[in-house]
């Protein structure tokens, strides 16, 4: 009986560590300083359809696919994002980061020979309780077919990161039109408001 006992809790532990087994997604710092920034913080709205993934890669560590989370929040990555940009010149604007839609899929069996990442996200600048559009990137990230077996993962977290990344560091310096205003609760619906003009 003894070792039944031993045996479920050795089993239960590994299903565990198992169910566990994540990559984990985070910006890396920039390297250089945003002079002259309209905006010093940023906050997250996210639109996608399933919130609750990011999609799964191939780690090299767990030997399978895994589970791509995010290390930190991703209001508190973009906040320490553009801290690590600015420099003392930075005006007190807010944006608004919309991220619409963003999965990392691997295909070609168990351990990847391709992959690809659609990326969708807009930014706003607020004003008072209004929403006014700054910039949006909409693109598709891929690797080659038959690029390398682990290179499939690495190469679309790099490239996934970096685009957003640098989706934002390339608009602080920038101002909107402040031709079309739009509420928060808009916001929330902004694919059927789309669809219908």
């Amino acid at each position: 009986m003894k070792l039944v006992a031993q045996i479920f809790s050795f089993l239960l532990l590994n299903q565990c560590l198992y169910s566990q087994a994540v990559e984990q997604f985070h910006f890396s710092l920039p390297e250089t300083r945003v002079t002259n920034s309209k905006y010093d913080s940023i906050a997250f709205l996210d639109s996608r359809l399933d919130k609750t993934s990011f999609g799964k890669v191939y780690s090299k560590h767990y030997k399978r696919k895994v589970p791509l989370v995010l290390k930190v929040n991703m209001p508190t990555q973009l906040n320490w994002l553009i801290q690590a940009a600015l420099d003392t010149s930075a005006l007190n604007g807010e944006l608004l980061f919309q991220l619409r839609k963003f999965e990392v899929v691997e295909l070609g069996g168990e351990i990847p020979d391709y992959g690809y990442c659609p990326v969708r996200a807009d930014l706003y600048v607020k004003k008072n309780s209004n929403y006014f559009l700054l910039a949006r990137i909409d693109t598709f990230l891929a690797t080659e077919k038959g690029i390398g077996r682990i290179d499939v993962s690495e190469f679309l977290i790099k490239q996934s990161k970096e685009t957003l990344s640098r989706f934002v560091l390339q608009n602080l310096q920038k101002e909107p039109a402040f031709i079309k205003a739009y509420s928060y609760e808009q916001l929330l619906a902004i694919d059927s408001i789309e669809k219908t003009h």
